[in-house]
């Protein structure tokens, strides 16, 4: 995941000419980060399948495939079907070794048993409601130790899945306020500081497909710099729409708010259109949104626009391994910066860039890196005064690189911890010779801990 509390410049570039926190000039909202199927497989073809018990077509997914290299999920709903010449319950024992924590896989093992023997599946129902964190399920586990499983039987047709995550994290920032570090008058300033998040989901799977909704708040507050503290509320429903066993239609507001020291900064609006492809094992997202944004600060007024950005992600996993790739371009309509004399700065232009991200986990632990390039280019040449203080004119153009290794351990269910490392650099064809560029130059150190409940 890129980081919670490091803010990037792939959509709205670096270019300011005061001392202002660039780094809460929030990327607009775009592919979401899907904090509620964690744990889940992306097994969309059995999943129909079993809706619509449909043993046939489960069993002819598996008969050419060994079963050791299934997911765990997949081997769940193999082994609801009862193959020949297969242990049914050997089966439900070894996915739950290998995923102890699938509220899905229980949810399976229970309904089967259930079916065979209504007084076996008790245990099952019983370690579902200890361990999920699930209003609904927990509620469903119960009614069928209470005896009323046929009811809950037809509550199966809607799931609605529910889970909330809090993280809390001690950082330290080389550049809080993200200022030009070739400007003679100002140095980089390190502080220490404290951010955190709360993210809450909830997904409901329908006939017809799923609506997930996501909000998230977030917060830093450093020791020193207290105008790169923030405060943000972003709103992500998304309503995706079934059209084959693999594809889906989606549709998604957009809503995203932001405080920078105490004061509103920055908010935006719109809406994406896209489609969605699942398979086993990848995921293919295309998404084009149309929104507009205003910043409230004095001096980046100019700013404020409207965006037409496309973006094109693609997950693979294998085994231990998972690896994204966002491919991402943004049309930018807006004002120009006059504040300084001679100079008029235009802020309309053309980003775009790619975002390469992998992940390996074993067990309790989880090794990862992102790596991040874009290029930001204004339509319009732009005049400022150079070091010798002659005019010049030349368009300009940012190049931003961010790199991000992380570790995390998984201690049980509830608790992760994760140590991250940052840095962002920022670079423009205003050169370090003069003394207004946009040269950034930014890294953070944190320790989160992030817990679920």
């Amino acid at each position: 995941m890129i980081s919670a509390f490091v803010f990037s410049f792939l959509l709205s570039g670096a270019a300011q000419t005061t001392k202002v926190n660039v780094r809460k000039k929030i990327k607009p909202p775009s592919v979401e980060e899907t904090y509620s199927g964690e744990s889940q497989e992306k097994t969309n073809d059995l999943a129909t399948y079993f809706k619509e018990n449909n043993c046939t077509e489960i069993l002819n997914f598996s008969k050419d495939r060994s079963l050791t290299s299934l997911k765990p999920l997949e081997l769940a709903v193999v082994a609801s079907c009862d193959p020949p010449g297969k242990d049914p319950e050997k089966m439900f024992a070894y996915a739950e070794k290998l995923a102890p924590d699938d509220d899905a896989i229980l949810l399976v093992h229970g309904r089967y048993r259930w079916k065979k023997f209504k007084i076996s599946a008790t245990e099952v129902w019983e370690k579902l409601a200890r361990q999920t964190k699930s209003i609904e399920l927990r509620q469903l586990a119960e009614q069928y130790l209470d005896g009323k499983g046929d009811n809950a039987e037809e509550a199966l047709a809607v799931i609605d899945k529910r889970a909330n995550f809090f993280e809390l994290g001690f950082i330290r920032e080389s550049n809080p306020e993200q200022l030009p570090i070739s400007d003679p008058t100002l140095a980089m300033n390190w502080s220490d500081g404290m951010a955190w998040k709360l993210i809450s989901t909830r997904k409901i799977d329908y006939d017809f497909g799923f609506m997930d909704w996501t909000t998230t708040v977030s917060g830093t507050q450093f020791n020193t710099a207290s105008d790169a503290n923030s405060l943000s509320l972003e709103i992500s429903p998304i309503l995706a729409l079934q059209s084959t066993l693999e594809q889906f239609f989606l549709l998604r507001p957009i809503a995203n708010v932001s405080g920078n020291d105490g004061r509103l900064f920055y908010a935006a609006a719109g809406i994406s259109i896209g489609e969605l492809w699942q398979y086993l094992s990848s995921e293919y997202k295309i998404l084009f949104s149309i929104y507009g944004d205003r910043y409230y600060q004095l001096g980046l007024e100019g700013q404020s626009g409207t965006h037409y950005l496309i973006e094109q992600k693609t997950n693979f996993k294998w085994n231990s391994s998972l690896v994204s790739l966002n491919l991402f371009w943004d049309k930018t309509n807006s004002g120009e910066d006059n504040s300084v004399p001679l100079q008029s700065i235009p802020f309309t232009n053309n980003s775009g860039g790619v975002v390469l991200s992998y992940q390996w986990t074993v067990k309790r632990l989880t090794l990862g890196i992102n790596a991040t390039y874009s290029v930001r280019q204004d339509e319009m040449d732009t005049q400022f005064v150079n070091a010798r203080g002659s005019l010049d004119q030349k368009k300009r153009r940012d190049t931003s690189t961010n790199t991000e290794p992380w570790i995390s351990w998984k201690f049980n269910n509830d608790l992760t911890a994760v140590i991250i490392h940052s840095s962002n650099r920022v670079n423009s064809n205003f050169t370090q010779a003069d003394a207004n560029d946009r040269n950034i130059d930014d890294a953070v150190t944190g320790l989160v801990l992030k817990t679920s409940f």
